[in-house]
């Protein structure tokens, strides 16, 4: 799958509070298989990810296995 069939998708996520949870939550999904890129904002919440469709689920249980909560 080519970066350009990636598709994106915003998950909201509990508990980001500072710039070393955004990198945390960030770097737990760029390491999921499928993903190609991911940014973090603590402000509001959320974290964008580009990633094949199939792997969203397995990053909602990266960003949980951090220990944050995230939207179902």
């Amino acid at each position: 799958m080519t970066g350009s069939e990636y598709g994106r998708t915003e998950l909201a996520v509990d508990g980001m509070v500072c710039a070393n949870c955004e990198q945390l939550v960030a770097a737990a999904v760029v390491d999921v298989p499928g993903v190609s890129r991911a940014s973090a904002d603590a402000d509001s919440g959320t974290v964008v990810v580009h990633a094949d469709p199939d792997a969203v689920p397995v990053v909602r249980e990266a960003i949980a296995a951090t220990g944050f909560g995230v939207e179902s």
